[in-house]
């Protein structure tokens, strides 16, 4: 599990570094779903839970990590996929 969250943690590293180089990263603000206090998943490579502390310009967010209770920033620029966790059904279409 520890080599997992530190693989997480440089691949974000390795793709923000790669947007930022190539320019393709925006100065945008973070999704206007995410609340502090709430929490959500991430998923990269692996799924990973975290719980949204603060959140700053730019699309960066102070979270801390579920699975070790470890404080991290993301930078929602960056990530593919964030979802409210636990998952929330998805209800069809009448």
């Amino acid at each position: 599990m520890k080599n997992s969250l530190i693989l997480f943690q440089a691949g974000i590293a390795a793709v923000i570094l790669l947007f930022s180089s190539a320019g393709l990263l925006s100065a945008g603000e973070a999704p206007p779903f995410l609340e502090v206090g709430k929490s959500y998943s991430v998923i990269f490579g692996q799924e990973y839970q975290f719980t949204v502390l603060e959140i700053n310009k730019e699309g960066w967010i102070k979270v801390v990590m579920r699975q070790r209770n470890q404080l991290a920033w993301i930078n929602t620029n960056a990530v593919p996929v964030i979802a409210p966790y636990p998952a929330q059904g998805v209800q069809s279409p009448r």
